[in-house]
């Protein structure tokens, strides 16, 4: 959360097309940030809670997508930037799939390491 902070500190040029490269960038910088918070967060959750793991994704996008709104509420305050209601979906989408990632990968290495015949 500390890094996406910072990273919507730093001002920007105003974008003036919807499909500039800087625009997809931008894009694929909120799916990859909040993709990887979500599943820090699905981590965290499975680590030290006995949620399970299907919660522990719903959670872990709703946390995202409210940290989302937080950002886009600071990014409003740095010039250059706006607060964007899309941007806080693809942020809570991102997050909800980092998170069904980190439920992938926990069950297929699970049902690798088993030991059941």
């Amino acid at each position: 959360m500390g890094v996406i902070f910072l990273l919507s500190s730093f001002p920007s040029p105003e974008i003036t097309r919807r499909f500039d490269i800087r625009f997809l960038f931008i894009k694929l910088a909120h799916i990859v940030e909040y993709g990887i918070l979500g599943a820090f967060i699905y981590h965290a959750l499975r680590k030290t809670s006995g949620i399970r793991r299907r919660d522990a994704v719903l959670f872990s996008m709703l946390v995202a997508g409210g940290y989302g709104v937080t950002d886009e509420i600071h990014q409003s305050f740095t010039p250059g930037r706006s607060a964007l209601l899309g941007d806080v979906i693809t942020d809570a989408i991102a997050g909800g799939a980092g998170a069904a990632l980190g439920y992938a990968l926990s069950r297929s290495i699970f049902a690798r390491f088993s030991t059941k015949p």
